[in-house]
């Protein structure tokens, strides 16, 4: 299993358009229902407004890896620009999980 940590700051006020924008996408409905997805969820961590968590978790690296081929992933890509002014992405594979 592969675990990871994704930690966006947001250009100011940009939060809820993100979220929105995610939505009319269907990006996280669409990741959730790759094969091998076990867990795509957002979270807004408590008093900070431009910053926003993602929780991925994905049974294997070549599940992760057809994930950055989806188009649903690509265009998620396209659309930060416009939203997101720093990302941190931490990865942990889990063994025996």
């Amino acid at each position: 299993m592969i675990i990871l940590h994704v930690y966006y700051e947001l250009f100011e006020g940009q939060r809820d358009a993100f979220m929105k924008v995610l939505d009319e996408y269907q990006i996280p409905q669409k990741s959730k229902a790759e094969v091998g997805n076990h867990a795509y969820d957002y979270y807004f961590p408590v008093g900070e407004d431009n910053q926003l968590f993602l929780l991925e978790k994905w049974e294997n690296e070549e599940c992760f890896e057809a994930h950055k081929r989806s188009e649903h992933f690509l265009k998620l890509q396209e659309l930060k620009k416009d939203y997101i002014k720093s990302a941190k992405l931490d990865i942990f594979p889990i063994k025996n999980a």
